[in-house]
Formats: C-alpha cells, sequence, structure tokens
C-alpha cells in the first residue's frame, strides 16, 4: 500500500466514502479527518473499495483507524497483511461495536479503552428543548445573556459573514496572549477549516447583539447525526456558550432527519469534559486502542 499526506486537494476522496460510514462516531466524517490532518500526520490510501487512514504520534509511530469500508474484517486482514513484519501494530480509535471482529480475527490482540477519545452522544431534542431540572443551569444562563443583550440573534452563516467569523476567532481565541498553547493549537485548526469551507462544506451558525459576533459553530450532518466540530464563544460572556449549543442545535435539528449530535470528545481536558457531561450526553460512543502482536 502507498499512503501519502492528507491534503485539502483529497477533500473530495473523502467524501465519496460517505456512503460506507455506518457508525456515529465523528471520527470518520470528512470534517473530522480534515481538520485533525496535519496534528495527527494523516497519510491516506485507497483501492477503491476502502480508504485506509493512518496516524503518527510524536514518536512517529503509525497508527491506523478503522478503514472505511463495505467490509472491514476484509479491509482489516488485508492491512495487518501488507504490514506483516511491522510488530507490533495498532488501531487507534476503534469504535466498541468493532473491537470483537478485532477480537476474533487476532485472538493474541490487546484492546486498551481510549477515554480521552469517547465522543458526547446526545439527543437532538434533549439540547434543543434543555428540558428538565438538570438543565436547569444552562437554561438560567441563556436567560442571563438575553436579559443583558435583548437584541440577540442567532442566524445561519453566510459565505459572506465568514470574514467577520473568522476575525472574531482570531482576535478572541488565536490572538489571545493568555490562551492555553494546546487549545491554540485546535484554534488554528479550526481557522483553517475556515479558510477552506470550499473543499470541505460545514454548516454554521452565529450568536450576535448589538452588531457583534459573540460565538458561533460549525459541523456537518451525515444521515441522522449532526457533528459538531467546532463551538467557539466568548468565555467572559455570561450564557454566550449555551447559548450557541443551544441554537446551534435547534437550527440543524428542525431537519427531520437529524435525531442525534455528536460533540466529539474532551480529549482529556478536565474542564471539557465537566462541561460536556453536564448537558446529559444520552451515551458515549467508546472507542479502544488495539495491539495486533
Amino acid at each position: 500500500m502507498h499512503f501519502q499526506k492528507l491534503t485539502w486537494q483529497d477533500a473530495a476522496c473523502l467524501r465519496s466514502f460517505l456512503p460506507f460510514l455506518t457508525g456515529r462516531e465523528c471520527d470518520p466524517t470528512p470534517g473530522c479527518l480534515m481538520m485533525w490532518r496535519d496534528f495527527c500526520r494523516m497519510k491516506y490510501h485507497t483501492d477503491g473499495n476502502s480508504l485506509y487512514i493512518c496516524l503518527h504520534d510524536d514518536s512517529s509511530t503509525p497508527h491506523y483507524a478503522l478503514p472505511i469500508s463495505r467490509d472491514h474484517a476484509e479491509a482489516v486482514q488485508r492491512l495487518v497483511k501488507e504490514n506483516k513484519g511491522s510488530s507490533p501494530m495498532c488501531f487507534t480509535t476503534i469504535p466498541e461495536s468493532h473491537v470483537p471482529m478485532f477480537e476474533q480475527l487476532y485472538p493474541g490482540c490487546t484492546v486498551t479503552p481510549q477515554r480521552d477519545y469517547a465522543d458526547y452522544l446526545y439527543r437532538a431534542e434533549s439540547l434543543v428543548t434543555m428540558a428538565g431540572r438538570k438543565l436547569s443551569g444552562q437554561r438560567n444562563q441563556m436567560s442571563q445573556f438575553r436579559r443583558n443583550h435583548p437584541d440577540w440573534s442567532f442566524e445561519p452563516v453566510t459565505p459572506s459573514d465568514v470574514p467577520a467569523v473568522i476575525a472574531f476567532l482570531k482576535e478572541n481565541f488565536i490572538l489571545d496572549p493568555s490562551m492555553d498553547p494546546v487549545k491554540r493549537t485546535e484554534d488554528l485548526m479550526a481557522l483553517d477549516m475556515l479558510e477552506h469551507l470550499d473543499d470541505c462544506p460545514l454548516s454554521g451558525g452565529m450568536l450576535t447583539a448589538e452588531g457583534h459576533i459573540f460565538g458561533f459553530a460549525f459541523g456537518e450532518i451525515i444521515r441522522d447525526t449532526l457533528y459538531v466540530h467546532i463551538e467557539k464563544a466568548l468565555r467572559d460572556e455570561k450564557g454566550a456558550y449555551q447559548m450557541v449549543v443551544n441554537h446551534y442545535s435547534a437550527m440543524y435539528a428542525g431537519d427531520s432527519r437529524v435525531q442525534w449530535i455528536n460533540r466529539e470528545d474532551d480529549n482529556g481536558d478536565p474542564g471539557l469534559r465537566k462541561t460536556k457531561l453536564s448537558y446529559l450526553p444520552d451515551r458515549l460512543l467508546n472507542k479502544y486502542l488495539i495491539t495486533i502482536p
């Protein structure tokens, strides 16, 4: 197999494999792959029937994603056969539903939970209504934002809005000297996505008041799930983040197809984990590192 670097020129190739996506994990979606391609030093190979993704960690050790294919078992076996002699062989972020397949194909494999990469999956209705006592805090925060900004609005991002959204991201996040370097790296990846919406089209929504942007979100809909790849709101503005979560969900969950919202993982960030849990996910989409000796 000849793996080549994943670039913006390959975005159309990723989209051609959308019919093969069966689960609700974010990792194989075109938006997620393109956003994280440089950070994870992704390379890919395709034979037309399957798409193989190879990622590299800080030590340059290759890790393979679950092939995007009609026949996962056949694609995995081909990949392992092609890498014979490269021992051990690591597969990362493997969905829980596919762990039994690996254990059956390779009885000696090691299965390790990857909690930091578990996706938070919510029922769309839950994020839209924010109903129930346990979500009263979020509702109270949104009420405060509405009181402080009675002329607030949440609208779809149009092409003419994108420069203003990019300026907001740069001014309030990327150029903020107090920003954590890891978070700034993620913000730079978000910037890259916004600058290439023609190559990887995402649907966006933005929160505005008094003629200024207070937050925005971008994602993509695949079958019955909205995948939220980017969420940003002013940290010091009470209720802004909650407004973005709620109204972005309402904007796209209004499509009768959308039953689920995947807000991706927390990457092990304690604050982000607490926040995402506070919105009461329906479930975590657990993932695993599988090592074949």
